[in-house]
């Protein structure tokens, strides 16, 4: 993909010796004192490495406490689930082990209200959260 724009600025707009001054700009546009294109690859520019948690499901919510999250996602490498109250207190901590399903007990836990579920890489990378309601 190319992108084409131009500057009233010859300084500071590409790197160095990159700007194009004698450029002919296409039809029906202007041009400011400098022209320049972009050149950008696709494949580089694509959010793929978002995509395997939108498979990522919570379910049984609301929920009694007990409840399940599942995902290919899951068995592809270990992750940590952590559990907040919705004041930011951390009520519980886990690393999950690759499997595509998981089933959590916590309802001695886990109180009636609502949580904040976050499913993260073990280097603390952020795969996907979740509101939990708890009714019991």
């Amino acid at each position: 993909m190319l992108y084409f724009g131009s500057s009233g600025n010859p300084n500071d707009i590409a790197t160095a010796n990159s700007h194009q001054p004698n450029i002919i700009p296409p039809p029906g546009t202007t041009i400011g004192r400098t022209g320049f294109i972009a050149k950008f690859s696709l494949a580089s520019l694509s959010t793929s490495e978002a995509a395997p948690a939108k498979d990522l499901v919570l379910y049984n919510n609301p929920s009694d406490g007990n409840f399940s999250l599942k995902g290919t996602v899951l068995s592809k490498e270990s992750h940590i689930i952590n559990i907040t109250d919705m004041s930011g207190r951390q009520i519980y901590s886990s690393p999950i082990s690759k499997t595509a399903e998981q089933h959590f007990r916590l309802a001695d836990q886990l109180a009636n209200g609502n949580y904040l579920i976050s499913v993260s890489k073990t280097d603390k990378t952020p795969v996907k959260s979740f509101k939990l309601t708890i009714k019991k």
